[in-house]
C-alpha cells in the first residue's frame, strides 16, 4: 500500500513518510530520534542567529532531507529585512552545496523570495503552507522553475488556495504535496481525504500521485 507523505511538520506521524522541522536556534541540535527531517534558521529567529548555528550543517546526519524551513516574514513584529535576506541567502548557499531541496516560509514577501530564489537557488523548492490563487502559482512556476507547493489544512480553508490547488491537479500534479504544518488537530489522513474531495479525485490516486513526487524530489532517501 503506498503510504502517505506528510513534507513539512512539526509533530512526529505515524503510517506517513514525513519531514520534521528542526528549527536552528542553538549549536546544539535537537534531531528527531528517527525519520526524514528538515532544519533551518527561521526566519522568526534571525534577530538573534549566530553564524555557528550553521556550522552543524557541515556534517549533518543522512537523515537531514532538506533545508528548511526559511524564508521571509516580513511583518513588523520580526528582524528586520535585509537580518532576514542576509540569514535567508547564506543558508541557500548551504543547501545548493548539500543539494538539499529547500523548505520556504514567507509571508508578505513574495516578489523579494522569488527574487532570492530566481537568482540563488540550485536546488528544488517546497513552498509550505501555500495560499495563493492561480495566477500567483503560475508567477511562482515562471520565477522559480523547480518550486513546488504544499497544502495544509489552514491553506485549504481559503479559496484562493483550494482554487490553486485545483489548477495545479490539473496542470502540474507533480509539484504538489500536502503538509499538517504545526497544526496537532488535523491529521494527515484527514488533508489528504479533504483535498481528494475537493478534487473529486479518489484518495489512493492521490496518494500515489503525491508519494511519487515525493521520490522524484527525493531520489536517494
Amino acid at each position: 500500500m503506498t503510504p502517505l507523505v506528510d513534507i513539512h511538520t512539526h509533530h512526529p506521524v505515524a503510517d506517513a513518510v514525513c519531514i520534521r522541522n528542526v528549527r536552528l536556534t542553538e549549536t546544539v541540535v535537537a534531531v528527531p530520534p528517527e525519520g526524514l527531517f528538515s532544519a533551518g534558521i527561521h526566519p522568526w529567529d534571525t534577530a538573534e542567529a549566530k553564524p555557528e548555528w550553521l556550522e552543524w550543517l557541515r556534517t549533518p546526519p543522512q537523515r537531514l532531507a532538506a533545508v528548511g524551513e526559511i524564508g521571509l516574514d516580513l511583518r513588523s513584529a520580526y528582524a528586520p529585512t535585509p537580518e532576514q535576506t542576509a540569514w535567508f541567502e547564506r543558508q541557500i548557499e548551504w543547501a545548493n552545496q548539500m543539494e538539499k531541496p529547500l523548505i520556504i516560509h514567507q509571508v508578505r514577501a513574495t516578489e523579494a523570495t522569488q527574487r532570492i530564489l530566481h537568482s540563488g537557488a540550485r536546488t528544488p523548492v517546497i513552498l509550505h503552507g501555500y495560499t495563493g490563487n492561480p495566477s500567483l502559482t503560475a508567477q511562482w512556476l515562471q520565477q522559480v522553475p523547480d518550486v513546488h507547493f504544499s497544502f495544509g489544512f489552514r491553506s485549504l480553508q481559503t479559496p484562493k488556495a483550494v482554487e490553486s490547488l485545483k489548477w495545479l491537479a490539473t496542470h502540474h500534479p507533480e509539484r504538489l504535496f500536502l503538509e499538517t504544518d504545526d497544526d496537532p488537530y488535523h491529521p494527515i489522513t484527514e488533508i489528504y481525504t479533504f483535498a481528494a474531495k475537493t478534487l473529486d479525485r479518489d484518495r489512493n490516486g492521490l496518494t500515489e500521485q503525491i508519494y511519487r513526487n515525493f521520490t522524484t524530489l527525493f531520489p536517494t532517501l
